[in-house]
């Protein structure tokens, strides 16, 4: 598809292969919005290099304010640790994220020549964003016996890029997202007419929906996850503890960039997708979600 529409990101399908860059420079993908850089690349590396320096006593330091913070928390607090808990350990069941070890077991794996540690892992909470219906062991919805749907709290995993300086000092971006407007729908609906009245064939119906992926970042693969490993407390009996988690995808504060990049290789496909919609109706006149993916999926 990139090829077919020349699209300026040429990185893009190598990325998917091989992960996109979480620290370091990270290049310019030629289809975000600008944003100005501080100071000199040189500059950049010299800073990079001295906080990767503190990995060691770094990772030590995470260990034991982590350690605390689940031996102190009380009340409210401690069941939203427990609950960040019980959804990273869901991510390890789903294949986002490998076995949790303990310091001892990150220091053995990731150590350097030099001794110090060849990753930087970040400190994971949860925060309560809303309230969602409850599910059961089987992913079924759960009703209150009146049938009224079961509200519980939706908590949000976040990773602390601030605190461990990836935001600051490990990463190098020269762009920033910029979201399509809303009105692009409407671009594509007045292409898809027009292209049916140039054609004499009658304008398809277009359902536009929100297709939400599951974990969708997660999905993203990432180039260097040294640098995406996560630290929180393990609550499980004879388990207890700070525990280091590796993420296999991307954490949030980066992948908005390339869920970005992915939309804005599809947006430029749609008025195609609509010709060749028109062109090849296969016996419909309405353009579903599932055959605008498989269209593009064609492209």
């Amino acid at each position: 598809m990139c090829d077919v529409l020349n699209h300026p990101d040429v990185n893009l399908p190598r990325n998917f292969l091989l992960g996109f860059p979480v620290t370091g420079v990270v290049p310019d993908s030629g289809v975000l919005r600008t944003i100005p850089t501080a100071g000199s690349e040189e500059a950049f590396w010299a800073g990079y290099k001295r906080t990767m320096a503190t990995n060691n006593s770094w990772a030590t330091t995470l260990a034991s304010a982590v350690n605390s913070e689940g031996l102190s928390a009380r009340g409210r607090r401690r069941e939203l640790l427990r609950r960040s808990w019980d959804l990273t350990k869901n991510e390890v069941a789903q294949g986002f994220a490998s076995q949790p070890m303990t310091l001892a077991e990150l220091k053995k794996k990731y150590k350097l020549a030099d001794g110090n540690l060849g990753c930087r892992p970040l400190r994971r909470h949860g925060i309560v964003q809303g309230q969602k219906q409850a599910r059961d062991a089987n992913g079924l919805p759960v009703f209150e016996p009146g049938g009224a749907p079961k509200m519980v709290d939706k908590i949000r995993l976040i990773d602390d890029s601030k605190a461990s300086l990836h935001n600051s000092t490990l990463i190098r971006c020269c762009e920033t997202i910029a979201p399509c407007r809303f009105t692009y729908m409407g671009y594509v609906a007045d292409e898809t007419l027009r292209q049916a009245s140039a054609l004499g064939v009658q304008a398809p119906e277009l359902v536009f929906s929100l297709d939400d992926m599951k974990s969708a970042y997660r999905q993203i693969p990432t180039a260097d996850p040294e640098m995406c490993i996560i630290c929180i407390y393990s609550f499980d009996k004879g388990n207890l503890g700070p525990r280091f988690v590796e993420q296999h995808g991307h954490k949030y504060a980066p992948a908005p960039h390339q869920g970005e990049r992915l939309a804005r290789k599809t947006c430029p496909a749609l008025p195609e997708c609509a010709r060749h919609t028109l062109l090849h109706p296969r016996g419909t006149d309405t353009l579903h979600p599932r055959q605008f993916r498989a269209y593009l999926e064609c492209l």
